[in-house]
């Protein structure tokens, strides 16, 4: 979930499981209750794979370091594809634990919300230099995020996040 937004990372579409669609932000969907695209698990190489398509998360277009690179679903390339933007690290805050901005490996540039810190639903993510630190004025970027653990909330005792499985 975006600490800002408060919304969480969703494929568009109901559920979004095709090539090329936008990751967006949504309002959080509580898995035991609806069919969701907003359950992901991250692979030990770094990929964000889609638990309702098995898809990866991934930057539109080869490693385009340029902000505003729009961020969609796609078929997981292989492990040491040259020049794949497929591949992602948590990088938690020291000061707020919990929170964690995504960085692409191939990019080095973050996950962010299109536009200024909107709190709406249906706003795309895209890259854009990561800011730093998060802190007092967490307020001012949409880069950080935190896990949703719906592991007493009905999933028979599996933890499942927003963001992986742990």
């Amino acid at each position: 979930m975006n600490v800002n937004t408060k919304k969480c990372i969703d494929v568009k579409g109901y559920p979004g499981v095709t090539n090329f669609a936008d990751i967006q932000v949504f309002t959080c969907e509580h898995p035991a209750t609806m069919r969701t695209d907003q359950l992901w698990r991250m692979t030990e190489a770094g990929q964000l794979i889609s638990l309702a398509s098995n898809k990866c998360m991934d930057v539109d277009g080869d490693a385009d370091t340029s902000n505003r690179a729009n961020i969609q679903l796609y078929d997981c390339q292989a492990i040491g594809t040259p020049g794949s933007d497929q591949f992602w690290v948590f990088e938690y805050d020291s000061n707020f634990k919990s929170h964690f901005r995504i960085r692409n490996k191939a990019t080095n540039k973050c996950v962010d919300v299109k536009g200024y810190a909107w709190t709406g639903n249906r706003h795309t993510l895209q890259t854009w230099d990561c800011n730093e630190p998060h802190g007092p004025h967490a307020s001012d970027t949409d880069h950080w995020w935190e896990k949703i653990d719906y592991s007493s909330k009905g999933l028979g005792g599996k933890v499942v996040d927003n963001l992986g499985t742990k």
